[in-house]
């Protein structure tokens, strides 16, 4: 009886518990995951041929009801979490935005093995044209915001987020740039 009494104690603690602080994404932090939905296809061409994004978009904004991390924070984020398909190889293309505090956010891009610096913001932004489009949101990841593991065998030299738009070029180390083509959407 003493038994089932402490596990009925316990149960009541862990379910009554609370995260110390949860921090949820708003409006504007939803603008960052609105280039893409969930399954898209994107198209990117070069004058060597034709790369293809698919596209998972991942939304973590709601705290587990379960009270098991009463002794935690919860700290809402977002990502695109995307496959390129080039040539028989897949590379991994992403884009994690996250919030650290109430009035603060984090950015990471990353794409295969180059990792962008997790200290971007928009202040960080440059303007990109390109075909006479011009983007004044965009994110140019190379080496001066990025970097890649020693051991690590790295293909991209360069990428271009922009913010409402997604991937917009990147450059392989062969010289190879690809562009954005064309976007399919996810037909559900």
């Amino acid at each position: 009886m003493k038994r089932l009494v402490y596990a009925f104690l316990l149960m009541t603690l862990f379910v009554s518990c609370k995260y110390k602080y949860v921090r949820l994404l708003d409006e504007s932090d939803f603008e960052w995951l609105e280039a893409y939905d969930d399954g898209d296809t994107i198209l990117f061409e070069s004058n060597d041929g034709m790369d293809t994004m698919i596209v998972a978009r991942i939304i973590h904004n709601t705290p587990s009801p379960i009270g098991i991390n009463c002794f935690s924070s919860f700290y809402a984020n977002g990502m695109f979490d995307n496959q390129i398909l080039h040539k028989g190889q897949k590379y991994e293309c992403e884009m994690i935005f996250h919030r650290i505090l109430q009035d603060s956010t984090g950015l990471v891009f990353h794409f295969d093995e180059r990792i962008s610096y997790d200290k971007l913001s928009p202040k960080d932004f440059e303007i990109y044209e390109k075909e006479g489009v011009v983007y004044d949101d965009a994110f140019v990841i190379d080496n001066r915001y990025s970097s890649v593991a020693d051991d690590s065998k790295v293909v991209s030299e360069y990428f271009i987020w922009s913010k409402s738009q997604g991937l917009l070029e990147y450059k392989y180390l062969n010289g190879e740039v690809y562009t954005f083509y064309k976007k399919l959407p996810y037909k559900k």
